[in-house]
């Protein structure tokens, strides 16, 4: 975590670097046939939170899920808090 100054607002500088990473031997009871499967999730992300507001000012990050075996896929997906209402923005 940082500080950053702005104007006479304190901002927290956080960062997010999260990842789970699983691989092993599929067992299902719906199918005869096993085999190797992994799956990975990440997460990366900045959030800046005025500490005088009580608020975030901005959080953004991405999300992704990688899947290999038995059903493969991989997706990204951008998660972040935007002002909905300029009212009540300062």
């Amino acid at each position: 975590m940082d500080i950053a100054y702005n104007r006479d607002d304190t901002i927290a500088v956080l960062k997010y670097e999260l990842q789970s990473y699983v691989i092993g031997d599929l067992l299902s009871a719906l199918f005869s046939s096993g085999g190797k499967t992994m799956m990975k999730i990440s997460y990366d992300g900045v959030g800046l939170f005025n500490i005088n507001k009580g608020r975030w000012d901005h959080y953004e990050g991405f999300m992704r899920l990688e899947m290999e075996g038995f059903q493969s896929s991989e997706t990204s997906t951008r998660l972040a808090l935007e002002w909905v209402d300029e009212g009540l923005q300062d």
